[in-house]
């Protein structure tokens, strides 16, 4: 039995959860999930697969002290752990303890190399048919080719650093859209973004354009069965992306460099890098 705390949003969630399933004994080997709720928004039967737990917010202290004694018992080698190496995120290490439990002890797992996709894959497959009034750009006559355009503003205008900002310009955007439109015409552009009136002020002269206002789930689904992809440096868009390359090997494009682009480094580690996207460098750092 495997158990872990998650972090971070879904995105993240579904890195985590890749690399607690590829640190496996044996597909069956059971999942106790604290904090992977959030997942829930997007793929609704990850109940089905895991033991998904969370600590009432009025008992949040005690939930602490039970995560922290957890991982002094994996210390203590009292309990097994698994650990991500850092700062590579290339193996994942795990080590017995006296009893059959196992700790994830953190770490993002941002790294195709430790994660293993096959219940995520299950999960969206699922997602996908329970998505009612979804229908994937390849099975949607009337709109033709799709490619989404995922814009992330908010907290990422001052992550990594307010000099550094992972938020993109709209120049590279432009960018990106030209270089697809010119390789598919008629292509119809979705954008999705956490500052939905920005984008539109920004991208409203785009031929073709759309500005989808939907929920977390839908966004995600209408991403993910999209023929090509403009991401953001965000692990949303990254398994947005990946479910659509396996669906239909399309382009999909994401910054050089990651969410370090601005300062020309890999953040938050070269292993970020994935076979299915192609790189392109951001030439400015105007937002």
């Amino acid at each position: 039995m495997i158990v872990a705390f998650g972090s971070g949003r879904a995105g993240n969630l579904m890195f985590q959860l890749g690399g607690i399933s590829g640190a496996r004994l044996y597909p069956q080997e059971k999942l106790v999930l604290f904090r992977f709720h959030k997942l829930l928004q997007v793929f609704p039967t990850l109940g089905d697969h895991t033991i998904l737990l969370d600590v009432p917010e009025r008992f949040v202290g005690t939930g602490q002290l039970f995560e922290k004694s957890l991982n002094v018992a994996a210390t203590s080698r009292i309990i097994g752990s698994i650990e991500e190496t850092y700062p590579d995120s290339t193996v994942l290490i795990r080590r017995r303890g006296l009893f059959p439990i196992t700790l994830f002890r953190g770490g993002w797992c941002q790294s195709e190399s430790v994660i293993s996709t096959e219940l995520l894959e299950e999960l969206f497959e699922v997602a996908v048919r329970q998505t009612k009034g979804l229908a994937s750009s390849r099975e949607n006559s009337d709109k033709g080719i799709v490619c989404f355009v995922h814009i992330r503003r908010g907290d990422y205008l001052n992550f990594p650093s307010p000099e550094y900002s992972a938020a993109l310009p709209s120049s590279w955007y432009r960018e990106q859209i030209s270089r697809i439109a010119e390789q598919n015409p008629g292509v119809v552009f979705h954008f999705f973004s956490d500052d939905l009136e920005f984008a539109k002020e920004e991208f409203r002269d785009v031929p073709n354009s759309e500005f989808i206002d939907a929920d977390n789930r839908e966004s995600f689904m209408r991403m993910a069965t999209a023929d090509h992809g403009i991401l953001s440096a965000s692990t949303y868009s990254w398994w947005a992306a990946f479910f659509a390359y396996r669906r239909c090997q399309g382009t999909f494009v994401a910054p050089y460099y990651w969410a370090g682009w601005g300062l020309e480094l890999w953040h938050p580690h070269e292993q970020i890098k994935s076979s299915f996207l192609t790189y392109v460098r951001v030439k400015g750092r105007s937002h």
